[in-house]
Parts: C-alpha cells; structure tokens; sequence
C-alpha cells in the first residue's frame, strides 16, 4: 500500500478513537463522522487538481486517480482477509 494510504488511515483511526474516548461519542457515529469527513476532503482535493490540470490531462487524470483508488482499496480488504 502506498504510505499516504496508510498514514490516512491512520489518521481516521486516531481521530476516531479520540472522539469515542475523550469526548466520549459514539463508536459509530465518530466513525461515520471521520470517513465522511476524510471522503469530503479527498474528494475536494481531487476536485481541485482535476481544476488546475490541463483540459487534455483531464481525462488521464480522473481514470489514474480511480485506478489508484481501486487498487488501494484491493490492497485494503486482501489485508483485512475479505474479498471483493
């Protein structure tokens, strides 16, 4: 896995575990909160590069992007032991 990948996931669980035990939320709703969140600002993110490229990148951009993803996710759930 690529090491932004995990250091993200990393940080969605700290994030998490902070709000269920120090402000003493929900372990649903404080996950819920935190993916959606890190979803809101990924998605800006990639909203923002897909803006500043250029008109004809746009295209290899958003298919490499969605590969990336893809492949993230695989390497995610074979660590989990699930299937996709």
């Amino acid at each position: 896995m690529h090491w932004a990948t995990i250091l993200s996931m990393l940080g969605c669980a700290l994030a998490s575990a902070y709000l269920v035990f120090v402000e003493g939320w929900d372990a649903t709703y404080a996950g819920v909160t935190v993916a959606g969140s890190a979803i809101a600002v990924c998605t800006l993110l990639l909203a923002i590069l897909r803006a500043l490229s250029a008109p004809t990148d746009r295209a290899d951009f958003m298919r490499s992007a969605l590969r990336t993803m893809r492949g993230d996710l695989g390497d995610f759930l074979r660590m989990l032991r699930m299937r996709r």
